[in-house]
């Protein structure tokens, strides 16, 4: 989370050598999907750090976290396809993750857990799949935006995302050991996609600024 943060305040302070579009928005709900997260932690079964919420409130913060993440992506794909309202479409997002946010923790939310799943988280979940698919197909049809590391890099993100998802759905008992392998499957995407933002955003521009610089230097010095 402090990662995040700390990403996003160098994407929006930094010299706009690049276009830093894609980076702010990922980043940006890498970040929300991590606030939600944190609360779903400190609410689920076993954990009882917040004693007035139950697994209802856990299991809809899940859910508000993923779908931050999947809006984040599609629309940082789509900002890349065509022109948008990207100050629009962020107002929104951002107040769909406020107020979700707040009537969860007012414990206004769906029925999502009645001892098994209902068919309100179900559905949240397929459209949570579906999100990930179309997100794949998003990247794959814009592919020759994007450096070849930097595509693998992230369709292999992306591809992580929809595995830990489709063991989340599936395994329902959190001792289990594939819905602990889905945690880890999910920190390695975190990290590959953070990774691959520092690559593309951060040292590749770097480096090329550095090369640049030396080469003005050597003009300079056979000036002389």
């Amino acid at each position: 989370l402090m990662f995040g943060f700390t990403m996003l305040i160098f994407f929006f302070s930094t010299y706009k050598t690049v276009d830093l579009t894609f980076p702010k928005i990922i980043t940006s709900g890498v970040i929300a999907y991590n606030i939600a997260m944190f609360f779903h932690t400190l609410t689920a079964d076993g954990m009882n750090l917040l004693q007035r919420y139950s697994e209802n409130e856990s299991i809809a913060f899940y859910l508000i976290g993923n779908m931050m993440l999947l809006s984040s992506l599609i629309i940082a794909f789509l900002s890349r396809v065509k022109n948008m309202n990207l100050r629009g479409i962020n107002i929104t997002i951002t107040i769909f993750f406020v107020v979700s946010m707040f009537l969860t923790f007012m414990n206004v939310t769906p029925v999502l857990y009645d001892g098994d799943y209902t068919i309100i988280r179900s559905i949240v979940e397929i459209v949570i799949l579906t999100g990930f698919i179309a997100g794949l197909i998003l990247l794959s049809y814009n592919k020759e935006a994007y450096t070849k590391i930097f595509f693998t890099d992230v369709m292999t993100f992306i591809i992580l995302l929809l595995l830990s998802e489709v063991l989340f759905t599936i395994i329902r008992t959190p001792g289990d050991i594939l819905y602990s392998a889905a945690h880890i499957i999910r920190l390695i995407a975190m990290f590959t996609i953070m990774m691959a933002l520092i690559q593309e955003y951060i040292s590749k521009p770097f480096d090329a600024s550095i090369i640049d610089l030396s080469g003005e230097l050597d003009v300079l010095k056979q000036s002389f």
